[in-house]
């Protein structure tokens, strides 16, 4: 196998998309892969990547696409693990079926983690799929508790003030 990994460029934009949606599929949210939202998934990255507020690499087998990975770059107050104020979230991990189970997402993650070093970010954080664990623990990702609400039913009926 002669895979390389490189940094996205704009030109990927449907590429990164279309990962994305296939990686929502694989979780069991379908609808995240609607040709609309894949539509706003490619021009948000066609916007963001150059700007430097999105960040991908893509794993190329002879210049095919088999798999990506993206960084949301987020500015907040400072903290000890990033005085900047600046972390990475890491998204959209997805590798091709046929190309699972070689290590080509430890190596994505490994050029994603390498170069959002080199730009000055300090720390990354993501939300892990139940396949996407193992990875990331040997990695040396920590589970911390998050939580998160929708609020397209905002206020709730029942809430207490």
């Amino acid at each position: 196998m002669s895979l390389h990994i490189r940094p996205a460029t704009t030109a990927d934009a449907r590429v990164l998309a279309a990962f994305r949606g296939r990686m929502f599929v694989d979780m069991g949210h379908a609808e995240e892969s609607a040709p609309e939202i894949l539509d706003a998934a490619a021009a948000y990255m066609e916007r963001a990547i150059p700007v430097r507020e999105y960040f991908a690499w893509i794993a190329e087998e002879v210049g095919t696409p088999v798999g990506s990975v993206g960084a949301l770059i987020v500015t907040g107050p400072p903290m000890v693990a990033a005085p900047s104020g600046q972390i990475a979230r890491l998204q959209n991990v997805f590798v091709t079926p046929e190309y699972r189970g070689r290590g080509i997402a430890r190596d994505m993650l490994a050029a994603a983690m390498a170069g959002l070093k080199g730009i000055g970010i300090g720390h990354v954080a993501l939300v892990a799929s139940d396949a996407g664990r193992p990875v990331y623990e040997r990695m040396g990702f920590e589970p911390i508790p998050e939580m998160r609400r929708s609020l397209a039913d905002w206020p709730p009926e029942n809430a207490e003030q």
